[in-house]
């Protein structure tokens, strides 16, 4: 005889006032970090980046003249414009207390067809610092400090007009106290739409200029003077 088993489940639910939850007691827990110097082997005031000056292919003149710098020619901006020569400098100091920028250059020196030394005799470099640019690849993020084409006393920075620079070291740009932090761009000069043309002056960037006497003696040949720059961190 086949046995059929039945099997009662019986639901039960239960309503009623909830019950209100209790608050936990709160606990702590920490967050950490642990700052150390910029490891750098050029130390954490650095200046990482150095443009070349160039001011082309130009004829002699037995008069007084001015020759001015080229724009770099495989470096443009974000704006895709020729950029003016700069200087790349980096503070991770942390201090916030600021810096100053100074450069010297040696004489412009050559060989004469002879193949004998000859120096470019009162040869007179001359720079604008005009602004310094926070350097970043995304131009929506890039500030300017200032951008101007008169160089200004801006709030935090001193641009330095017509430095002459010489054997002897000058300052060139100032970052303030709680200024210049992080990686600054600073200019010689507005970019350009147009590459420098040799024969043509209104393409050449006038914040750089190299002034010579019509009385130096002059050779046709290549004069290379050295530029040296330094960071101190006193910005006074």
């Amino acid at each position: 005889m086949k046995k059929v088993t039945f099997l009662t489940i019986t639901a039960l639910l239960t309503l009623g006032v909830a019950t209100p939850a209790m608050a936990a007691t709160p606990k702590n827990s920490d967050a950490d970090i642990t700052l150390i110097e910029d490891d750098h082997p050029d130390g954490p005031l650095r200046i990482s980046k150095v443009t070349d000056i160039t001011f082309g292919i130009d004829s002699i003149s037995g008069s007084d003249k001015s020759y001015y710098a080229h724009y770099l020619e495989n470096d443009k901006n974000a704006d895709n414009k020729y950029r003016a020569n700069y200087m790349q400098v980096v503070d991770n100091r942390g201090t916030n207390q600021g810096w100053s920028l100074q450069v010297q250059n040696d004489a412009f020196k050559g060989k004469n067809d002879k193949g004998e030394d000859v120096t470019l005799a009162n040869a007179e470099l001359v720079m604008t610092s005009t602004h310094a640019q926070k350097n970043s690849v995304d131009k929506d993020t890039q500030a300017i400090l200032p951008n101007a084409e008169v160089p200004v006393e801006a709030t935090g920075w001193i641009f330095q007009s017509e430095v002459k620079v010489n054997g002897s070291a000058a300052t060139i740009a100032t970052a303030k106290k709680d200024n210049g932090m992080g990686v600054n761009n600073v200019y010689f000069g507005q970019a350009s739409d147009v590459p420098s043309d040799n024969k043509k002056l209104e393409t050449k960037n006038r914040s750089i200029e190299l002034r010579i006497p019509g009385i130096s003696t002059k050779s046709k040949t290549k004069y290379t003077s050295t530029l040296t720059w330094t960071l101190t961190d006193d910005p006074a």
